[in-house]
């Protein structure tokens, strides 16, 4: 039987200078450990398309006493944070982080219009 492991996860913040993720909600949610990326930014899209219109986002991680934070961004890096968190028992330690990426607006071109001087 696959494992499930629990997981804590922040939303909508930022790291501060002093790596703490400072961040507006905080919920926990149940993932396979044979989860793939993909699928579980899917699964997070899902929950979060309901209350933010940009559904970009960032996930990250600390494990404690060794920052910067650590960047998932694929299977891979996905896989090891599974694997990092199946070894701890502590639900608290390394809790997912969630950064919103703020969709820049497309700057509308100046027209110049030729003065009669």
């Amino acid at each position: 039987m696959d494992p499930v492991l629990l997981l804590m996860v922040k939303v909508d913040g930022t790291w501060d200078n002093d790596y703490n993720f400072n961040c507006r909600s905080t919920f926990a949610m149940q993932v396979l450990f044979s989860a793939n990326y993909t699928a579980f930014m899917e699964q997070l899209s899902s929950i979060f398309s309901p209350y933010k219109s940009n559904n970009h986002f960032n996930l990250s991680y600390i494990v404690d006493g060794c920052p910067p934070s650590v960047s998932i961004h694929d299977d891979e890096t996905f896989r090891f944070y599974l694997y990092l968190k199946s070894l701890q028992t502590d639900f608290q330690k390394s809790p997912l982080c969630v950064e919103f990426l703020v969709d820049q607006p497309v700057a509308q071109p100046v027209v110049s219009c030729p003065t009669n001087s």
